[in-house]
């Protein structure tokens, strides 16, 4: 797989408003036509399209069918042509579970591994935590894993709280282990009571 090191690039702000539109659309529930205004999109050249188009089709319904084999095309054209981390991180999630696509730890690391280190995705390193704790096509590494998951709880998300609380039990390391589950808990009540769709409370 081609180094996306020198590509990977955060989309600017403001975004184009036809792309607010877009998601007002899938928001609303119209995935058909947010899909629509999607594809027109990418024919006018936003790159960002792209991303959204391939998470339409992997969720499918509502007017449109899931379609892995177009999620992944929509996540792979995001990912390697224009170096979007959204599309580094879907793209490594289908790869790291299988999704429409057989599992390759490899590439899986590489896509998450860029998006984690080069824009400090947090989705991202809660995935790398997972598969350096678990060896999952790499050396398994308590102190790799331990690294990532608190680089994804200082930016606020929830589950590397739980996987690390999980670690540092499996590490013997019990009272540490408790102040972070609780820590978890107490932190997803918050969060969820203001917001239950809030990105924080992602775990891929």
């Amino acid at each position: 797989m081609a180094s996306l090191a020198s590509k990977i690039v955060e989309f600017p702000r403001p975004r184009d408003q036809r792309l607010d539109e877009a998601l007002r659309l899938c928001n609303a529930g119209q995935f058909s036509a947010a899909l629509v205004c999607l594809v027109r999109l990418i024919d006018e050249g936003c790159d960002e399209a792209y991303y959204y188009a391939g998470r339409i089709y992997e969720e499918g319904g509502k007017g449109v069918e899931r379609d892995l084999a177009k999620a992944f095309f929509y996540y792979e054209k995001s990912a390697q042509e224009h170096g979007s981390v959204e599309g580094c991180v879907a793209l490594g999630r289908l790869y790291y579970f299988g999704i429409g696509v057989a599992p390759d730890y490899q590439k899986a690391f590489e896509l998450l591994k860029l998006a984690a280190d080069d824009a400090n995705h947090a989705v991202a390193q809660m995935m790398l935590g997972q598969m350096y704790a678990f060896g999952h096509g790499v050396r398994q590494s308590t102190v790799a894993a331990r690294e990532y998951f608190q680089k994804a709880g200082e930016q606020g998300y929830v589950f590397p709280l739980s996987a690390l609380s999980a670690l540092e039990w499996r590490s013997r390391n019990y009272w540490e282990s408790v102040k972070l589950r609780i820590k978890a808990i107490w932190l997803a009540i918050r969060i969820s009571w203001k917001d239950s769709s809030d990105e924080r409370l992602r775990r891929s």
